[in-house]
């Protein structure tokens, strides 16, 4: 038998009064209208033990029970004393299953009273309460969802929403500069009011915390929304970290020259370039993306501090153009996108030397020809080509090979067609360095595939590649995996200091059907291999 519990009464466990803390009582929890004590368990266990000792009793007619039998006088005098005391013991029966469901509520009741006490006195004592405000505030900004544009009614509620959660996390998300440093803006049909006031609070939300900002127009027709953006926004120059700035509305950025001490970051696409070398003076400026053109060519920038830039021209001279001015980048993204203008009399462009530059990236969407020839390397450690036609020449990037005399150690390079044989293995035996190669083809990829494993599997009279550790392959149904399997065996050696492949990828293309039977490995065909890192990427 046990005693009913409470935090006031005789016998209980006297707990400390905390300072500013009220007591918590059961009545505190609307229970007092259930008074629940040993004399209801008493009554309890006695109608319990008083069902426990009832037995139904022996019927006299069991023989004819269920059939159209008529019982005689006698019989049917006995039967109703039979009923009688049957139907008293179903009375009692039933007050006390009352009894047992009355009692269930009230410890149902007095559980969940006592639940919400503990869960409410738990939280109390949750990690998140004792967390700094600081590490608090970086939390909120690695939770952050990432959105492409910040210019979303989405986004900028799920900016908002700690700010919705208590008074504590709304006075610390409010008070947390950082968090409010990103201005995102698209001028377009919806109402540019709204958009302004939005900006506004933000600016005065992040007080003089570096901002990240994003503004773009590309209609003219919104020339006035643009003006009374730029009015605001310009105005925070002297605080811009990141600026991109899209428009296709002539803009006046005379406001922010000699204004932009902490740009890092600028990317910018104009239709026409402003006057006045807004970004001539920009001390930290490091990074440069902006599509090709005389003006940027000729416009006064800070080219030499220009550490990585993407650069997207109409032609290869024009590329080279702007690279000529980038003498100190270490990375560098060129996209020529237009077919004229290309490079056949190598006399006239001597060699460039860019002796910093540690990555290459190309994506033209027409001819490169002659670029190649026109480049010195020496530093160069990544080398990255995707091509939208067929103007790539393995012999033009030996010339590049063999002129910078680099160490290249990582090569990714998608095709139009297949380097045969001849050409890849010419390829190959100028890379002795490499450590990272990826060589596909977006027409036949299983079949360069098998080109790239048979030339880089190890035999006695030769090893291309012998520090080639990660390999990426396309596959299709011409894939071949026993000449992968092949080849990774084969450089699993510790002589002749060749490196063993440790880290394989396949890329299933889109078209590529479902793999016939016995194309794809299992775990039978990989258990030689644990030392490998293989990923099947659909």
């Amino acid at each position: 038998m046990f005693t009913s519990w409470s935090a006031t009464g005789r016998g209980a466990a006297q707990a400390r009064p905390v300072p500013g803390v009220q007591p918590v009582t059961m009545r505190d929890r609307d229970c007092s209208h259930l008074p629940f004590n040993s004399l209801h368990l008493s009554l309890l266990n006695k109608s319990i033990h008083h069902a426990e000792s009832i037995s139904v009793p022996s019927s006299p007619l069991q023989a004819h029970v269920g059939t159209n039998y008529t019982p005689a006088a006698f019989e049917r005098l006995h039967i109703r004393k039979i009923l009688e005391n049957s139907q008293q013991e179903i009375d009692r029966l039933n007050k006390a299953l009352a009894c047992l469901h009355a009692t269930l509520e009230r410890l149902k009741h007095k559980r969940d009273a006592f639940q919400i006490f503990f869960d409410e006195h738990t939280a109390l004592l949750s990690p998140i309460r004792r967390a700094p405000l600081e590490i608090l505030s970086e939390i909120f900004n690695e939770f952050l969802p990432a959105y492409f544009s910040e210019d979303s009614a989405a986004a900028r509620r799920d900016r908002m929403l700690p700010s919705h959660i208590c008074q504590g996390w709304r006075n610390l998300s409010l008070s947390t500069p950082q968090f409010w440093a990103d201005i995102d803006v698209d001028v377009d049909t919806f109402a540019i009011n709204r958009k302004l006031e939005c900006v506004q609070t933000w600016l005065a939300r992040s007080k003089q915390c570096p901002l990240t900002v994003k503004i773009k127009c590309v209609s003219a027709k919104y020339a006035a929304q643009w003006c009374s953006l730029l009015a605001v926004v310009l105005l925070y120059s002297s605080r811009w970290l990141d600026a991109t700035i899209i428009s296709t509305v002539v803009t006046d950025l005379s406001p922010i020259k000699h204004n932009l001490p902490l740009l890092e970051t600028l990317m910018v696409d104009f239709l026409e370039w402003p006057r006045d070398a807004p970004f001539e003076f920009a001390p930290r400026l490091r990074r440069l993306m902006a599509p090709g053109c005389e003006a940027l060519v000729n416009d006064a920038l800070p080219w030499a501090q220009l550490l990585q830039s993407e650069v997207i021209y109409g032609s290869v001279p024009g590329c080279l153009a702007v690279m000529r001015k980038l003498v100190n980048a270490t990375r560098l993204t060129i996209r020529p996108n237009f077919l004229d203008a290309i490079i056949d009399t190598f006399a006239s462009y001597p060699p460039l030397r860019m002796k910093y530059l540690s990555l290459l990236l190309m994506a033209p969407k027409r001819s490169i020809r002659g670029i190649h020839e026109c480049l010195d390397l020496p530093s160069l450690k990544t080398y990255g080509y995707s091509e939208g036609n067929t103007e790539w020449r393995v012999s033009s990037f030996v010339s590049l090979a063999v002129r910078s005399s680099w160490v290249l150690q990582c090569l990714e390079i998608t095709l139009v067609d297949v380097i045969g044989k001849e050409d890849l293995t010419l390829l190959l035996q100028h890379l002795p360095d490499l450590s990272i190669l990826s060589i596909n083809c977006t027409s036949h990829c299983g079949t360069q595939s098998n080109n790239v494993q048979e030339l880089i599997t190890d035999s006695r009279a030769y090893c291309l590649v012998p520090r080639l550790t990660t390999v990426t392959f396309d596959y299709d149904e011409d894939f071949d995996f026993q000449l992968l399997f092949t080849m990774i065996e084969s450089r699993y050696k510790l002589e002749n200091n060749i490196s063993a492949v440790r880290k394989a990828a396949i890329n299933v293309v889109e078209k590529c059907p479902s793999s016939p039977p016995g194309r794809q490995p299992n775990k039978a065909t990989c258990v030689g291999f644990r030392h490998l890192d293989f990923k099947w990427r659909m």
